[in-house]
């Protein structure tokens, strides 16, 4: 466009027509002429100004009526367009300097004249092109240069110093001038790590005036430098970079780090190193300068100590995976692992999910020991950590997951839980609401996604034993009789514990383990103790000297009817879920529990499947017949009752009992069923 209006600005010379300062304002500034904010000399200030779109667009369509010299058409929209008043002062010289173009063209000097007296005032180092300007219009800019601008020369220490004149930046020409309104002028210079100087100067028009500004350094570049590189710094306590290779290394890796830290306050100083893996690294210093050489100030590198922390890993199961940060670390027992000092997340991983996660801090040079029990995962939605009351129950946990609270769930319903995209292997979720009054306590609740139900706790429970799923057992019954006495021995089982013992039914039970028993309730909750395998009962048979016997147990599986149970069923499944995986030998006693939980809470066909995964094979007692039944009764509430059919027939045929291996028989129950279901039973 700019070569097009010259074109035509030349054309008009030969003709007589002075449209001769067209380009005036695109011309670049002459040495010796500065510029303030706002001028075109100024990128970032003319960025910041660009002003209104719509005025952009007229201005952009009087410079089209110039080059097609619709000069009368132009003016009228100058004046026009100079009646807004909501015009920025850039626009605003803007459409003055189109204006100054029609006057010169029109031979109007002194309107042109008046036009450089405001333009100058907005723009002290505008000056119209020489090539397309007569020689009148630049005698009359001259005049008004000389009688509203001065020149001020500066010296500047440093030479990249912001220098502002009246609080406005302005921009330096490259030999050091700067164009400026006559008067009394304040002029500021700045820069990072230097104290701002700020002089009253009287600038006369028409002169120049030389201007030192030597600005007092009151910060200091520092450059440090580590091995090996990758090292946080701090100064302070705050972080403040970290040291990379030198860009110097030509592609070869270097050992060595460093990081310039740009205008430190002079002063005394800590700076801080720390990368993970080594130790921290702290020295003071005082930081000054030397105004003859304010060159950086380049530390020794510092050598970081490597640091190593020691961690041993036991417990159960064993040979499960061991993970430290997110990385294998071996397989239970881990007897050493070696990792970094600082915060660790130990996880074990058994039957593909995670049975174990704590989070710890390592030590260097310190040998920490964890003893690892499977036990169930929580996550925690909407907060961190748990409420003080329930800090107990809390410690039953896996180390919790933190989950964003989702926006409009309703978590006191099973439908807003579901919205929730829980970790992997969430074995209970945990919610703290707000109270529902001002002035009322918090809202607790528990939800499970193995049972897919939400509890609200009332209070901090304050009964949650560790379920085991196996009991010992004893093989005989005992009960209170008239004739026989207290503690009267009913039935022995074939080949159980208490038959190859010697213990005959008519026996009464006097004491176990040296504490004397008073009646068969007493006998059956000492037999109920958990942990205790073997027993010394003192008989009495009749007519006969008390005598006695040891008694080894025998292990059985456990199926904890709903009056049996201790603790919130949410976390007896929890609980479930987690040994189901964790302890093959405890695996099907887990499931069977975990299947019986979700039925009780509406999940046949959860239910259904957990119990096509119980394999207790062909034992006595507790069994596959079992599983069978069991899987009947879930079959049968689906409506699928020729699978019904089937596993009550592989129950009625299999022997099997309930509750515990000396439990009740199954056989009647599942003969009941499929009558109901309308078959015959031979």
């Amino acid at each position: 466009m700019k070569r097009e209006m010259i074109r035509i600005a030349a054309a008009l010379l030969l003709t007589g027509l002075a449209l001769w300062p067209v380009a005036a304002q695109e011309a670049e500034p002459q040495p010796g002429e500065g510029t303030t904010a706002g001028s075109a000399a100024d990128p970032a200030a003319a960025a910041a100004q660009d002003g209104d779109p719509v005025v952009r667009a007229r201005l952009d369509a009087i410079r089209d009526d110039l080059v097609q010299l619709r000069l009368e058409q132009a003016l009228a929209s100058i004046e026009a367009l100079l009646g807004d008043p909501s015009m920025t002062v850039d626009d605003r010289t803007e459409a003055i300097v189109l204006r100054g173009q029609v006057h010169a063209s029109f031979g109007d000097f002194d309107a042109l004249e008046r036009d450089y007296r405001e333009i100058l005032q907005a723009r002290p180092g505008y000056r119209p092109d020489t090539s397309l300007t007569p020689d009148k219009g630049m005698e009359r800019f001259r005049k008004v240069r000389d009688e509203l601008v001065g020149t001020l020369r500066f010296e500047l220490d440093p030479p990249d110093a912001r220098v502002l004149v009246d609080g406005r930046p302005v921009v330096i020409q490259p030999d050091g001038s700067l164009a400026v309104l006559g008067g009394e002028r304040s002029v500021s210079a700045e820069a990072k790590g230097f104290d701002p100087e700020t002089y009253a100067l009287q600038i006369t028009p028409g002169e120049e005036q030389p201007v030192r500004m030597q600005l007092v350094p009151n910060a200091r570049d520092v450059v440090v430098r580590t091995i090996p590189a990758g090292v946080d710094v701090y100064v302070d306590g705050a972080q403040v970079g970290r040291t990379e290779p030198p860009a110097s290394s030509y592609g070869r890796p270097s050992e060595t780090g460093e990081l310039l830290i740009a205008s430190l306050p002079l002063g005394e100083h800590q700076i801080q190193y720390k990368k993970p893996c080594f130790a921290d690294h702290s020295v003071r210093d005082l930081v000054t300068v030397d105004l003859l050489d304010r060159s950086a100030k380049v530390y020794e590198p510092v050598r970081m100590r490597p640091s190593f922390a020691s961690l041993r890993v036991t417990g159960e199961p064993l040979g499960a995976k061991v993970r430290i940060n997110g990385e294998d670390a071996g397989f239970i027992p881990v007897e050493e692992a070696k990792v970094c000092p600082g915060r660790v997340v130990l996880e074990v991983e058994a039957g593909k999910r995670i049975v174990w996660r704590a989070e710890r801090t390592a030590r260097e040079d310190v040998a920490a020991s964890f003893e690892v029990t499977p036990r169930p995962n929580v996550a925690m939605v909407g907060g961190s950590s748990w409420p003080g009351e329930l800090q107990e129950f809390a410690d039953l946990f896996n180390a919790p997951n933190e989950v964003a609270a989702p926006s409009g769930a309703d978590l006191t319903r099973a439908d807003g839980w579901m919205q929730l995209e829980l970790p992997r292997d969430t074995d209970l979720a945990f919610a703290a609401l707000p109270p529902l009054r001002d002035g009322g306590a918090d809202r607790w609740f528990l939800w499970s996604p193995v049972l897919r139900t939400v509890t609200q706790l009332e209070a901090a429970p304050d009964d949650f034993p560790r379920p085991t799923w196996q009991r010992t057992v004893w093989g005989l019954t005992v009960a209170d009789s008239r004739l026989g006495g207290k503690g009267l021995v009913v039935e022995v089982a074939v080949d159980g514990a208490a038959a190859r013992a010697g213990v005959q039914i008519g026996d009464r039970v006097l004491a176990i383990d040296d504490q004397e028993m008073t009646s068969a309730a007493m006998i059956r909750r000492q037999l109920q103790q958990a942990g205790v395998t073997s027993r010394t009962f003192r008989l009495a048979a009749p007519g006969a000297s008390p005598r006695e016997v040891e008694v080894s147990g025998d292990t059985s599986p456990v199926l904890l009817a709903s009056g049996d149970r201790v603790g919130l069923p949410a976390v007896l499944a929890a609980w479930a879920a987690v040994d189901a995986v964790a302890f093959p030998d405890k695996a099907a006693a887990a499931l069977g529990n975990l299947a019986m939980l979700q039925s009780e809470s509406g999940n046949a066909t959860m239910a259904a499947e957990n119990w096509r995964r119980v394999r207790w094979g062909d034992r006595k007692g507790i069994n596959a017949g079992t599983a069978s039944y069991y899987l009947g009764r879930e079959l049968a509430v689906l409506g699928r009752e020729r699978e019904a059919i089937d596993a009550f027939r592989a129950a009625l045929g299999a022997e099997a009992r309930t509750f515990t291996d000396e439990g009740p028989q199954l056989a009647p129950a599942a003969a009941d069923h499929l009558t109901d279901l309308g078959e015959s039973v031979d």
